[in-house]
């Protein structure tokens, strides 16, 4: 594994309904990622070598506190636990509906995407080669002290990297396969 690896990344979830992240090109072959995060929506720009470029906070023109106040409206008895889960599907679809929007404005043709490794310093978002506990196997296998556990991990490891597999960070780890497509949360 070299750093001029790039890492296919696809959109995660179902592109018509709200998704973690979403993922394609411009015309001019930018790369992009941009979904909902931390109250707004992230729009993460790559060069057509897949080199990080910039991060954009675009705000998200719904709230939390609006749909849960026309909910209350429309339902003044819905119990908390109800009113939580709705609450939840109608933002995630109000969400969703905002970052199609943006990507239709942006010009952006949905795509898998070729990116280098990166990490943005002001949110937990990046890509990883290994999971921590491969990491160590990785660099030290003889920190493993019980055998049968050092082999099954050195095992893992040649599976992961057999299968071009790695780690995106989008506020939580996600596991990868060689073609982009998360497999594992």
């Amino acid at each position: 594994m070299t750093e001029d690896r790039r890492y296919p990344l696809s959109t995660y979830g179902q592109e018509d309904r709200s998704a973690p992240f979403f993922t394609g090109r411009t015309a001019d072959g930018s790369q992009l990622l941009l979904g909902p995060f931390d109250g707004g929506i992230l729009v993460i720009r790559f060069s057509r070598d897949g080199e990080f470029l910039a991060c954009e906070q675009h705000p998200l023109l719904t709230s939390r506190e609006s749909i849960g106040a026309d909910i209350r409206a429309r339902h003044p008895v819905l119990g908390a636990s109800d009113f939580a889960m709705l609450r939840a599907i109608e933002f995630g679809d109000a969400e969703g509906a905002e970052v199609r929007v943006l990507r239709d404005r942006l010009g952006v043709s949905p795509a898998t995407i070729q990116v280098r490794a990166f990490h943005l310093d002001d949110y937990p978002i990046g890509i990883d080669p290994y999971p921590d506990f491969l990491e160590q196997v990785k660099d030290d296998p003889g920190s493993i002290e019980d055998e049968e556990e050092r082999e099954e991990l050195l095992e893992a490891l040649r599976n992961w990297e057999a299968n071009g597999e790695f780690v995106f960070w989008w506020g939580n780890d996600l596991y990868v396969d060689g073609t982009g497509k998360v497999v594992s949360s």
